[in-house]
């Protein structure tokens, strides 16, 4: 078995600490929350309908629509290294 270092940098906020689907504990991405964002205020459709549509709580959808949830910006980027261990095959 060899390591392999696996380098991918992460969106952080003014005070260093992850945002947006860079965060451990996201579960949204940030195509989907700006999906949801361009169907309510461009498309004009409703929390509801847009929960419904996405499998997500009514409740979820209007505070990233509001932008109580989600709602801050790239400061920076931070490079995080992992290592992990990969197991070289057999030549046949």
């Amino acid at each position: 078995m060899t390591q392999q270092k696996i380098i991918k940098y992460v969106a952080t906020n003014d005070r260093g600490m992850r945002i947006g689907e860079s965060h451990h504990n996201c579960k949204i991405k940030d195509c989907v929350v700006d999906q949801i964002r361009d169907m309510h205020e461009d498309e004009g459709i409703g929390y509801r309908t847009i929960a419904k549509r996405l499998g997500l709580s009514r409740h979820t959808v209007r505070d990233i629509c509001r932008y109580t949830r989600r709602a801050q910006t790239v400061d920076n980027w931070k490079k995080v290294v992992s290592v992990v261990e990969v197991q070289e095959l057999e030549e046949v």
